[in-house]
């Protein structure tokens, strides 16, 4: 009897989303991602150490809020980048549509952070507000512009 054959061009296509699967599947099972934020995102716990006790009469520290990144195109890059390619942030991505090759709308682009995508992959509210509108109208106007 003779294997069944096997399309290697759907492989291929499928490989980056399979790898982004198991890297996450992995690292949640070995406790190295949590569920911490508001919108549902996993973040890498890169090291737990407890905080050393403080005297009953000693005022509690205030956490500080993380830092978010100040420009679109930083924002971007910490955002997206991991998965987009766009020339102007300087981010090769494998796994989500090439930006550049795309050139989408700011109106697309919201919609998109907005929804998520259709295979699960890119979360949906990734970024909101003004944050999400900057983001957007930055990625509109630097795809498929180089340089």
């Amino acid at each position: 009897m003779r294997p069944p054959s096997v399309d290697v061009g759907k492989v291929r296509r499928a490989l980056p989303a399979l790898v982004l699967l198991a890297v996450i599947a992995l690292g949640a099972s070995a406790g190295v991602l949590r569920q911490d934020r508001a919108d549902g995102a996993l973040s890498a716990v890169v090291a737990r150490t407890p905080e050393p006790a403080r005297p009953a009469d000693a005022p509690a520290k205030q956490a500080a809020a993380p830092a978010r990144p100040a420009t679109p195109r930083a924002t971007f890059g910490h955002t997206c980048g991991m998965c987009h390619t766009l020339a102007a942030a300087g981010s090769g991505g494998l796994i989500g549509p090439d930006l550049d090759a795309v050139r989408p709308s700011a109106a697309q682009v919201r919609r998109a952070v907005r929804l998520g995508s259709i295979d699960g992959v890119m979360q949906p509210g990734l970024l909101r507000g003004r944050e999400a509108r900057a983001m957007a109208t930055y990625v509109a106007r630097v795809a498929g512009r180089r340089g």
